[in-house]
């Protein structure tokens, strides 16, 4: 992998890390951060079949669930914080997106699948350690006896 590209991915998660860092810390309750962890892995699927516009308005819609809004302000915070990728900080993101040129829609697309794969891992993971369920982490000692 490139230079570049690992700064960009290398950006990408641990903006995703703080993220769903702050989201959990915010909603506390397991069954709470379940959801949160549920939201995230919907969305890409939602994208998929409805495309960025429809599943970001719907997320929007819903945003007086904290979930919903926690993730719907990530997506948002994330894409205006990219400057190569235009979206007037003063603008709403869904208008920015209604108005933006297929090229564009795509690429943003292709930006927030990128950063929800982060988000959705992290957000399992801490997810798994609230319930203590975290896995076993396999140090270089135990890894030379498997390869």
């Amino acid at each position: 992998m490139n230079n570049t590209i690992q700064k960009i991915e290398g950006g990408r998660a641990g903006f995703a890390y703080q993220e769903v860092k702050n989201s959990i810390a915010s909603l506390k309750k397991t069954d709470e951060i379940g959801l949160y962890a549920s939201y995230l892995k919907r969305l890409p699927s939602m994208i998929h079949v409805n495309g960025l516009g429809q599943a970001l308005a719907f997320y929007y819609t819903k945003c007086q669930v904290k979930q919903y809004a926690l993730i719907f302000a990530s997506i948002n915070h994330w894409l205006h914080g990219q400057p190569e990728l235009k979206i007037d900080r003063n603008q709403h993101l869904l208008e920015s997106i209604v108005e933006m040129n297929s090229d564009n829609y795509r690429r943003i697309t292709t930006e927030v699948l990128a950063l929800l794969n982060w988000m959705q891992k992290f957000a399992t993971g801490m997810h798994k350690d609230r319930e203590g369920g975290t896995p076993h982490i396999i140090t270089d000692k135990e890894n030379a006896g498997h390869e």
